[in-house]
């Protein structure tokens, strides 16, 4: 180290303030500088101390340089907060957009949804497929509601009788004629 620490001693100059009397010595050419630092400096490492006085002599020699060279500093600094602000800015107008053009597309998609929703049971009572338990449509949650009410749909014989599987309605159908074994038709509400 080109300086280093010769003397640092707490000094109470009033009841509860405290300064450390500081002097640091360079040997290549002889120079010593001595400061009073605020505060208790006692415990602070030599390279601390040193810094610390050089920066403040060099603030009272060079006051204009050294407060230029801050001044430059601070607008480097700016100057990239600015590029941030800038890029950030870009970030959140691109994400408007793009959420702007998803919410649009979204009532779309959540049509084609329940469309495929409506559409698939009765495919697959037309295939004689039988969906799995967890695929619940309105049809099947309103079919549950009237069983559980007590009502049943059932012809007008009271027989219980609605026709075969293949003559199934699609569903969208709200009412769907079906033959039964005495060729008479019946008008079953879904």
């Amino acid at each position: 180290m080109l300086y280093e620490v010769k003397e640092k001693t707490a000094i109470e100059l009033k009841p509860g303030e405290i300064q450390t009397r500081c002097l640091i010595q360079r040997l290549e050419p002889l120079k010593y500088l001595a400061w009073n630092l605020p505060g208790d400096w006692s415990n602070r490492t030599d390279e601390e101390i040193v810094n610390e006085i050089l920066e403040l002599d060099y603030r009272l020699s060079y006051g204009n340089r050294a407060e230029e060279e801050e001044r430059k500093r601070v607008n480097t600094l700016l100057k990239g907060y600015e590029q941030q602000l800038k890029e950030a800015n870009e970030l959140v107008d691109e994400t408007r957009k793009t959420v702007g053009g998803v919410s649009t597309h979204m009532p779309l998609l959540q049509a084609d949804v329940d469309l495929l929703y409506d559409v698939i049971p009765g495919i697959a009572k037309l295939v004689g497929y039988q969906l799995p338990e967890e695929f619940e449509t309105e049809e099947d949650s309103e079919s549950a509601g009237h069983e559980q009410d007590g009502h049943t749909d059932t012809d007008e014989k009271g027989d219980g009788h609605h026709g075969t599987t293949e003559e199934a309605n699609l569903v969208g159908d709200s009412e769907t004629s079906h033959a039964s074994e005495g060729g008479e038709t019946h008008a079953v509400q879904n």
